[in-house]
């Protein structure tokens, strides 16, 4: 069980540090192999975002504005950034965010494929990177992928694609034990997964909760996966959902739209801000708590 998300919104946990701007490469975007092993004692200091669900684009704008104000290095958009994908659906989001200060990392969802096709997701996001090889196993390019920032790493896995249908086993499961296996991600300071259907409370594969397959690749791993952000509900839960594992947060995150599927206290539109500095990892959402129609009041922390 989650426990009662109300108690988290008022109550309000931790502390965001003052926000710095860096930019940053990432070490190993678009490469074939997984060979960035990061210096002994090497730490990790930037911010990102996370919104999901932005299908219908009413809110696209605003939300990239003020996250622009945040000094994000990055945002990661968990699937559903249109309300159905093609060409012009995505021309417009892209069109949208090209104003954004920050590089955009995104994963479809059900909204956006199968509908739009993975060709043409693969077309339009061009600047994704395609899946890397690791110990043979490949997932579907521009999808399921990995980058680093600093002694961080980002990986993306699809639970929705043309090629494999919408929901179902996430499409390349063996690809990801290998990439949470790898060397290079076991010595990573902080991993951070991101795709579109929860886990613990969607029955996409099968079962809610922790579940052996999908949830238990992570924690199995060794590697320090820390948090994995989704959407697909349209709402904002934080939670620590398994009691042998409190240091891996789920994040629902399906803020950037209406259409809301939780408690009055979770429905919110807005975005997450997760700041990391060395072994710590702290996140806020922010959203507009005032109806002046910004999204730049501070929610909640944890």
């Amino acid at each position: 069980s989650h426990g009662d998300p109300g108690d988290d919104l008022e109550e309000g946990r931790g502390h965001l540090h003052g926000a710095h701007g860096l930019r940053f490469t990432p070490v190993s975007l678009g490469s074939s192999t997984s060979n960035e092993i990061p210096a002994a004692g090497e730490t990790s200091s930037f911010r990102f975002g996370v919104v999901g669900d932005t299908q219908g684009l009413q809110f696209l704008s605003q939300l990239t504005a003020d996250m622009n104000a945040q000094s994000l290095d990055l945002a990661i958009y968990p699937g559903d950034l249109v309300g159905t994908g093609g060409a012009s659906s995505w021309d417009n989001w892209i069109g949208i965010t090209s104003t954004a200060n920050f590089d955009r990392y995104m994963v479809p969802g059900n909204h956006d494929l199968p509908v739009g096709g993975d060709a043409l997701w693969q077309s339009k996001f061009n600047w994704l990177p395609d899946s890397q090889t690791v110990n043979g196993r490949k997932g579907i390019d521009k999808m399921d992928y990995y980058f680093d920032v600093q002694n961080t790493r980002f990986i993306s896995i699809t639970t929705d694609s043309q090629a494999n249908g919408a929901g179902g086993q996430p499409a390349a499961l063996d690809w990801f034990r290998e990439v949470l296996n790898d060397p290079s991600t076991q010595v990573k300071e902080h991993v951070f997964v991101y795709s579109h259907h929860p886990i613990t409370f969607d029955q996409y594969d099968g079962s809610a909760r922790t579940h052996p397959t999908y949830w238990d690749t992570m924690v199995d791993s060794g590697s320090p996966v820390h948090g994995t952000f989704e959407g697909h509900w349209h709402q904002y839960q934080p939670g620590r959902p398994d009691p042998l594992n409190q240091q891996l947060w789920e994040v629902i995150a399906g803020t950037g739209n209406a259409g809301f599927s939780g408690y009055p206290w979770q429905n919110k539109i807005g975005y997450t801000v997760v700041e990391v500095e060395g072994p710590e990892a702290t996140a806020a959402i922010y959203g507009d708590n005032n109806g002046d129609g910004q999204y730049e009041d501070l929610l909640d922390t944890f």
